[in-house]
């Protein structure tokens, strides 16, 4: 009776260990989609105001075209402010960043996400510049 209580006892903290890990990769994951969704909002707005910016950057390369024509002070100042407040841009990656230097990404069993969550973290550098 003391043998199977005490390899009872081992069972239930073995599944409470796996709940518990198994728990910290599903919140984890939560986090990363709820990233990627404010991500997406953020490239799409920003997508926004680069479409702005070039529409006002074509403006201006009409104005110098081979019959060049008066512009205003004040359409000038406006088309140049178009062109050049696209700011600066950041992407938030701390869940994908944390997912990917703790243990839980070697937990995961589905290589495509981890390798999906590791290239998006890499790549995305390249649609801040």
């Amino acid at each position: 009776m003391i043998v199977a209580s005490i390899l009872m006892a081992f069972a239930i903290d073995a599944w409470w260990d796996d709940r518990q890990s198994r728990q910290a990769e599903i919140n984890q994951l939560h986090s990363i989609a709820a990233e990627l969704e404010s991500n997406a909002e953020l490239i799409r707005a920003k997508l926004e105001t680069l479409v702005v910016a070039d529409a006002a950057a074509r403006e201006m390369m009409s104005w110098m075209g081979p019959e060049p024509r008066h512009v205003e002070q004040n359409e000038l100042g406006e088309t140049f402010r178009k062109m050049y407040s696209i700011g600066s841009f950041a992407l938030p990656r701390g869940a994908s960043e944390r997912f990917l230097a703790g243990d839980l990404a070697d937990a995961v069993g589905d290589n495509d996400v981890r390798n999906a969550i590791a290239k998006w973290f890499t790549e995305s550098d390249d649609l801040e510049r």
